[in-house]
């Protein structure tokens, strides 16, 4: 009999490729998300010869607003492939994406692992960060109703991830009162949404000692060089067509994404 974590890896690897509405996937209950973060892995493995390899991680639902708005209980995380990111600013594709949205972030670089072994908290993750950047997350509506799909089948296909621009490296020292940054999401110039970053979790260092709880559950690690977003401050925005979307955190800077026609 077939391994349903590999079937359901290959159907998720196989949407992406295809760009295919990805439904629930047969075999995995729609609430075990821990089985969701196994396919996911598999998944990922398949998906790397087409995307490069995983050099990141991405945090969902950190904001209770996301959390709503996606209809699940707890934050989930993803990974990011070497290819889909870029730095400073962006530039993609309006048609290559099923339905494309930009989330305003804050992502931070290791410089040590995050260990599996051990329980973290605010200030043992701390010390692990390197620096400290503005980020665009894009994200893409790949599901028949994300709403309704379960958090599972969501953790397989990396939680609507599909691309960063990561903005200037800040050292985490030099960057005051973290969980108090002002953040606002653009497009064409015109703000469309504003929040602070204490939306993550309270503390964007909080969303990161969650994560590593979460992969410390799972066995798992989270290494040194990776570089890891920690949430959208302001709710996703959906782009209905190709423009310009911008975000800017306060003294983190501002970061573009050209949404170009073809």
């Amino acid at each position: 009999m077939a391994d349903p974590i590999e079937q359901a890896a290959a159907q998720v690897a196989q949407a992406r490729r295809a760009r295919q509405v990805l439904t629930s996937l047969p075999g995995i209950a729609p609430d075990d998300i821990d089985a969701g973060y196994r396919v996911m892995r598999a998944a990922n493995t398949l998906l790397a010869a087409d995307l490069g390899p995983v050099v990141g991680f991405k945090i969902g639902a950190t904001s209770a607003h996301m959390r709503d708005y996606l209809g699940v209980a707890e934050p989930v995380f993803g990974e990011i492939f070497a290819r889909s990111v870029q730095f400073l600013n962006g530039q993609v594709p309006f048609s290559a994406y099923r339905r494309l949205g930009i989330e305003t972030e804050i992502a931070v670089a290791l410089k040590d692992e995050l260990r599996a072994d051990r329980t973290h908290d605010r200030d043992s993750v701390a010390v692990a960060v390197e620096t400290v950047h503005a980020a665009v997350e894009l994200v893409e509506d790949r599901y028949d109703d994300f709403r309704t799909i379960g958090p599972a089948t969501l953790a397989a296909d990396n939680f609507f991830g599909a691309g960063l621009a990561l903005g200037r490296s800040r050292p985490l020292g030099s960057v005051a009162a973290l969980d108090r940054l002002s953040a606002v999401t653009l497009l064409e110039g015109q703000e469309v949404g504003r929040g602070t970053s204490d939306a993550l979790l309270g503390h964007p260092l909080d969303a990161l000692a969650w994560f590593a709880n979460c992969r410390a559950r799972l066995g798992l690690p989270v290494p040194a060089g990776s570089v890891v977003t920690l949430g959208s401050i302001t709710p996703v925005v959906w782009l209905e067509r190709p423009q310009l979307a911008s975000i800017e955190i306060e003294t983190l800077g501002k970061v573009n994404v050209l949404v170009e026609a073809g």
